[in-house]
């Protein structure tokens, strides 16, 4: 039994998680961490992971408003009270799934390549949210190396023991370690956070999948074009 979303629902759900993270966000620029995060970083790498942060939830919210435009689609379409959304994957799909049914019932291999064309055209915008997820992390151990190369070049320039000398090499150590810890903590927590999101995505794709697979399968076996 197919059990509608209420229009805009998914969308909304991942509004709330963008809610959230914002949230988070503003509590660590407050508490100093944020400045900390990205001061203590002389390689910058730390507010480009957070700027491609940014590039990624927006990215996100687009992908989850079209899902939700998919979703919305097929509803109307299923309930009876509205057609598929003109310009919709699913209301091409639909059109021509219907069209196989109309000519041919049987027509099942037609009928599954159409189906693993419209799940692979769904589900491949959110191949470049899963290489950012991927790039972040690599840029962090980016920062992760920079800082332990710049820890131990100044370990080598040290020709003297001289207090002086030693102190100036412990600031500069300093420095590498800072370096390597932000980016990698940063790298990892924004990793995380698009992880949520497209996971999120991957789902609510799954779900149109899903859902249209149904109802198609229930035109077949009723001859409904809707499925209802």
């Amino acid at each position: 039994m197919l059990q509608p979303l209420p229009r805009h629902a998914f969308f909304l759900q991942w509004f709330v998680f963008l809610v959230i993270v914002v949230f988070l966000l503003f509590l660590t620029a407050q508490s100093g961490v944020l400045y900390f995060l990205i001061a203590g970083d002389v390689t910058y790498l730390s507010a480009v992971i957070l700027g491609l942060m940014l590039v990624g939830l927006g990215h996100g919210g687009m992908r989850c408003h079209e899902i939700s435009r998919e979703l919305d689609s097929l509803y109307a379409a299923h309930s009876g009270h509205g057609s598929a959304t003109p310009g919709t994957l699913t209301e091409n799909y639909l059109n021509l799934r219907l069209a196989h049914l109309a000519q041919d019932a049987t027509a099942n291999e037609a009928d599954s390549t159409l189906l693993t064309v419209f799940s692979e055209r769904l589900m491949a915008p959110q191949d470049f949210g899963w290489f950012l997820v991927n790039f972040v992390v690599k840029l962090g151990l980016l920062g992760t190396v920079i800082g332990f190369i710049l820890m131990l070049r100044n370990v080598v320039l040290v020709d003297s023991i001289e207090m002086s000398d030693i102190q100036e090499m412990l600031v500069s150590m300093t420095a590498g370690m800072s370096v390597a810890l932000h980016t990698t903590l940063t790298g990892l927590v924004v990793s995380a956070i698009l992880s949520v999101q497209y996971l999120w995505c991957d789902h609510g794709a799954t779900r149109v999948v899903a859902d249209v697979t149904f109802l198609t399968e229930a035109a077949r076996t009723r001859g409904n074009p809707l499925g209802v």
